[in-house]
């Protein structure tokens, strides 16, 4: 009996639209996350978002940057062969620099490619 009383209400209510046309809940009816206070976060000692270490540089500041060095310049290239920027090498403006020259100094001498193998045509 329960099976039919409740077969019967779902067929006399008109489906839910969002405002798109599209089937679903109303964004109304979404349920909300759960708000989280700043002291609740496992982001570490610093804070942010980042897990709480931070990333290690590619060359720290007391560390010589050598054009000579080419797996470590590699991993400053992106896949494209683009320098990759501070925000994702972690190093500080002046490491940055001198990583830039060396790239560019290696890639003088041929030890780095300009463009990779297989993006060539």
């Amino acid at each position: 009996m329960d099976r039919e009383q409740t077969n019967q209400t779902t067929e006399s209510a008109p489906p839910e639209r969002s405002r798109f046309g599209f089937g679903g809940s109303a964004a109304g009816d979404r349920p909300s996350r759960p708000s989280r206070d700043r002291r609740d976060r496992d982001s570490g000692p610093r804070g942010g978002r980042g897990g709480g270490r931070r990333k290690q540089p590619v060359f720290a500041n007391n560390e010589v940057v050598d054009y000579k060095d080419v797996q470590r310049l590699k991993m400053c290239l992106d896949e494209r062969g683009k320098i990759l920027p501070r925000r994702k090498t972690h190093c500080s403006a002046g490491k940055q620099r001198e990583l830039t020259t060396a790239i560019k100094r290696a890639r003088h001498l041929a030890l780095i490619q300009f463009i990779p193998s297989d993006r060539r045509r």
